[in-house]
């Protein structure tokens, strides 16, 4: 009667959940764009690039720390000082084509890495698709400084040039964005969009960015 049991049914395994949520990095390739103070007239919209690190507190929100670098070239404004703001070697090393009496200096290329961190609020248009909502605050390292890339200083370019090399300011941001969890487990795509506040200079600026991310 015994060898006549039917036998147990194996246990089906537990398929893995379609969206992984939970830690996760991402890689952000875009642009960066000057609106405000004498950088919207002295840069020109430069490529950006970066990567972030963050975490999904439930459903609806993230925490993020992200690193973006970027580099913009000039857009060749030329600034001119009288020669008696100036030594007069600084003169003999720059001096202007119509006034040789005076100096003249361009605004020079730009390079910045914004380091922050943020929240994001999740609203899910769909199992696999949704918009996110995006505060943050951190610094920006600029080369030239902060100050001088949106107060641009000729005189101080030309006669002090080291001083304004490098410098960092406090920025704070907001923006939105949007993701796409794929049915590669692991990848979501998406893009986001932000406008940063730079409080010490009075500056403003825009990242706009596709993304990749990976959530382990």
């Amino acid at each position: 009667a015994l060898a006549q049991a039917p036998a147990a049914a194996p246990k089906k395994p537990i398929p893995p959940p379609e969206i992984e949520r939970g830690i996760y990095t991402e890689f952000d390739f875009g642009t960066i764009a000057f609106l405000g103070g004498d950088a919207a007239k002295n840069v020109q919209p430069g490529v950006m690039a970066g990567f972030g690190m963050g975490t999904d507190i439930g459903r609806y929100l993230k925490i993020e720390l992200r690193m973006l670098n970027a580099t913009a070239d000039s857009a060749g404004t030329v600034y001119q000082v009288p020669g008696g703001d100036v030594p007069s070697e600084v003169v003999e090393r720059n001096p202007c084509t119509a006034t040789p009496t005076d100096a003249c200096t361009t605004s020079p290329d730009v390079q910045v890495s914004l380091v922050t961190g943020g929240i994001k609020a999740v609203y899910p248009m769909s199992d696999r698709l949704e918009v996110q909502a995006l505060v943050a605050g951190g610094v920006m390292l600029g080369n030239p400084s902060p100050d001088q890339i949106f107060e641009f200083n000729a005189t101080t370019q030309l006669a002090d040039p080291t001083s304004v090399e490098t410098g960092s300011s406090p920025i704070f941001g907001f923006g939105g964005g949007i993701e796409y969890y794929t049915h590669l487990r692991h990848f979501s795509v998406g893009a986001n969009a932000a406008v940063w506040l730079v409080p010490g200079p009075g500056g403003m600026m825009a990242t706009v960015f596709p993304t990749i991310k990976y959530t382990f």
